[in-house]
């Protein structure tokens, strides 16, 4: 059995898995970015809460 594609299905084969590597390893990338300022957010958050807990008095 052979299957014949012309050159212009075989370039956009090429074009659209080599597009499908690039979103791909971008989608990873955005993962990775996003856990890290997940992160920096909660660094950020109990900063704050530690400010507060030494400005505001505590009531007994």
């Amino acid at each position: 059995m052979t299957i014949k594609i012309s050159s212009k299905e075989l370039s956009s084969i090429v074009v659209y898995g080599f597009l499908g590597n690039i979103i791909g390893g971008l989608d990873k990338e955005l993962s990775k970015i996003e856990q890290e300022l997940e992160k920096v957010r909660g660094c950020i958050i109990d900063g704050i809460d530690k400010v507060i807990a030494g400005v505001m008095p505590c009531k007994p």
